[in-house]
């Protein structure tokens, strides 16, 4: 839990793609606007909850009342600041200069604070009820990257194609070809998401968008392009920089498949359209070395932090390889196989050098980790250069492993543990309608998004998404925004129903609930009741809940906070589902009985049933004397693989990546592994629940057995 507290941390202080996604862009005169980043959320606006403007001020204070509400949001106090504005809202005069200018503020304080399907509700209304407004296009744009993030991407394309007309602005025009280029990603239209991020890249005004768009050229034309279609590039943007990265991918693909004939074919024309490349060609992937060379002396290069904050993280995984090692002692005597550690230190600088150490030593055939993101994408040019094999297992970022035809990972991304949740809910156990509540950071994000991403593709559907802040302990407001009430809330509603139709009988109130809560998401009913009349004290109330799961990807402590809440506001019988980020002890202290039932996944479980697992804990405990963590599972089982490989005849870098690529069901303590054709991880998890205080492993059905806790 630590390794991936640190690995959020660390993409949330770099400035890429992913932040980038969620920069708002506006120019209003006033002070204190800033960017942010945002994902999906709930399905319909509930700007009642919050947005209750105080008694209305007199003209007099009209400009004190305007200058508060600025000053709250330069200070990021952004509910206070919603609330001011809409005090100010209520009482200027009718044409008041600065009216649509507070909407579009309330909107922005809105779009802080996680509410996106409000935030487009109030610059929709700078749109239609302002559209001679100085802020229009701003409102615009705004609204339609509040769609984005709402992934209602048909609409949100609609409004970004009404701003681009608007837009004189080169740096706006680049924020808007960014989301387009993003919208024709995600529906598979690469060609038309190639044109987009060029001219993002090229109006780009920041050094940060400029390096998002670059990011997302390079992965598309890694991953997504075929020959042809690079081809169509190199001509359609002839001695432009696209048409030089279509180049270098041809030549690596020719190099690759030692097509000699196509590649001289390519490098000449690369050199008529880039003459000032003409010395070195494609320099920048020009192989170093005889990838086919067998050492006499093999080794295993291996890249961890040994020191630093990382440092426990790196000591686990050491132990875990060591293990391997131990498991695989008559090979790595016979082969005389050393494994050769070296400290990854302060950063991704530090690690790109340790990896190329290693890279540099002919007789290192497979380099294990680096253990963070950032570190392992660093990697991604030297293992394409020295073309050596660079495997980590702990690195989670999407995308990460596509940079380079020599990066590989044995780790479930959060998009692919998401996915998995989403099948066992569809597939198994026949769920339809989901609510979701996630944290505003890039694990709830990655999380939120392929979970919902999946359902839809499996013919279910989320109905509603909520947000919270990491930092938060409350989650009252969202929890309501899902539907949730408490019994005063219930009860209040129930007996003004029944004070102003006194004779009716309480299944007569339910069925006017019934049809008075028909759009709502939960319907406030009595559950139970004695002897007519009804009073606040005879009746039990509860709620219909018209979704049958909620997803919980989060943190153990803040889903341990969460659960008692959810009973507290009525959200009751329905399957509750989270991540392996609830597998921790303190998440049944926390959430207490709370937890019982709740049902999460794992990619190592160390009670489990599974033979593998047993032995490997017990070996573990014997060598270190203490249980193994979920670091030291993946570490033990990259190592393996790499042994494996070896055992098998992979003598030389070569062998050793063809190895990789054609691995398919290798059985390890962290599921069953395949390897993609883009280097990342197919593994099996570990279905695990809450039954009478313990973590166990869930079965869906008694005649799975052991194994009903692996998808």
């Amino acid at each position: 839990m630590e390794l991936a507290r640190r690995e959020r941390e660390i993409r949330m202080n770099r400035a890429v793609a992913v932040a980038l996604m969620a920069s708002l862009i506006f120019a209003c005169a006033s002070p204190g606007k800033k960017t942010t980043s945002v994902p999906k959320v709930r399905a319909e606006p509930e700007s009642s909850r919050l947005l209750v403007a105080p008694p209305e001020p007199t003209p007099r204070e009209m400009s004190v009342v305007y200058r508060k509400a600025e000053k709250f949001y330069s200070r990021t106090f952004y509910t206070e600041a919603a609330q001011m504005y809409l005090k100010f809202i209520s009482g200027a005069p009718p044409g008041h200069p600065l009216v649509d200018n507070a909407y579009f503020k309330v909107g922005m304080s809105l779009f802080e604070t996680g509410r996106y399907r409000d935030a487009q509700h109030y610059f929709n209304i700078v749109t239609t009820r302002f559209p001679k407004s100085e802020i229009y296009t701003e409102a615009l744009i705004n609204s339609a990257i509040s769609l984005f993030h709402l992934n209602d991407y048909s609409a949100a394309a609609k409004l970004f194609k009404r701003a681009s007309g608007l837009v004189s602005n080169p740096g706006h025009r680049a924020y808007i070809f960014f989301y387009q280029g993003n919208i024709a990603e995600n529906k598979s239209n690469f060609l038309e998401a190639v044109d987009f991020y060029v001219l993002a890249e090229r109006m780009a005004q920041n050094n940060h968008l400029v390096k998002a768009s670059s990011s997302k050229l390079k992965r598309i034309f890694h991953n997504f392009l075929g020959e042809e279609e690079l081809i169509k590039i190199t001509r359609i943007y002839n001695g432009q920089r696209p048409a030089k990265l279509a180049f270098e991918e041809l030549m690596r693909i020719y190099n690759q498949t030692n097509d000699q004939s196509q590649l001289e074919v390519v490098k000449a024309e690369y050199k008529t359209q880039f003459p000032e490349h003409s010395q070195s060609g494609a320099g920048a992937i020009a192989p170093v070395g005889d990838n086919a060379y067998e050492p006499e002396q093999i080794k295993i290069g291996a890249v961890l932090p040994l020191s630093g904050e990382g440092e426990e993280a790196g000591r686990e995984i050491v132990q875990g390889m060591q293990l391997a090692f131990n498991s695989f002692n008559a090979l790595v005597r016979e082969k005389n196989i050393q494994l050769i550690i070296k400290d990854s230190g302060g950063g991704a600088e530090d690690s790109a050098r340790a990896v190329e150490q290693l890279a540099e030593d002919q007789d290192v055939l497979l380099i294990i980790g680096p253990v963070y993101s950032d570190q392992f994408e660093k990697a991604a040019d030297i293992s394409s250069r020295y073309r050596i094999p660079v495997f980590s297992p702990t690195a989670t970022a999407e995308g990460a492993a596509g940079f380079s035809d020599y990066l590989f990972r044995n780790v479930l991304t959060n998009s692919g543990e998401a996915r998995k949740m989403a099948e066992l809910a569809v597939n198994k156990l026949g769920l339809g309608k989901f609510a979701l509540l996630y944290p505003d950071d890039k694990y709830g994000r990655e999380l939120g998004g392929s979970f919902s991403a999946k359902v839809e593709e499996l013919g279910a559907e989320v109905i509603v998404s909520e947000l919270y802040s990491p930092d938060q302990t409350d989650f009252g407001e969202q929890i309501r925004a899902l539907g949730g009430m408490t019994d005063e809330d219930i009860r209040k509603i129930i007996m003004n129903i029944s004070k102003n139709s006194p004779n009716d009988t309480p299944e007569q109130v339910n069925q006017k609930l019934t049809e008075l809560y028909a759009d709502s998401l939960t319907i406030p009913t009595i559950v139970a009741y004695g002897k007519p009349p009804l009073t606040k004290k005879n009746f039990l109330p509860g709620l219909t809940v018209k979704y049958d799961a909620i997803f919980l990807p989060g943190l153990y402590d803040k889903v341990g906070l969460i659960l008692p809440e959810l009973e507290f506001y009525n959200i009751k019988g329905i399957t509750r589902l989270a991540c392996k980020g609830v597998n921790h002890p303190d998440f049944l202290h926390i959430a207490e009985r709370y937890s019982e039932g709740v049902i999460f996944l794992d990619g190592f479980f160390k009670n489990s049933e599974s033979a593998n697992v047993r032995d490997f804990v017990k070996d573990y405990h014997l060598y270190f004397r203490e249980e193994p963590s979920n670091l030291a599972a993946q570490a033990y089982d990259a190592a393996r693989i790499a042994l494996s490989a070896i055992a098998h005849g992979s003598n030389s870098r070569k062998s050793m990546t063809a190895y990789l690529n054609s691995l398919k069901f290798f059985e390890g303590v962290t599921g069953v592994t395949s390897i993609k054709p883009d280097g990342d991880a197919d593994k099996s998890v570990f279905f695990l629940t809450v039954s009478h205080g313990k973590i166990v492993e869930y079965k869906s059905s008694p005649e799975e057995g052991g194994k009903a806790g692996e998808l």
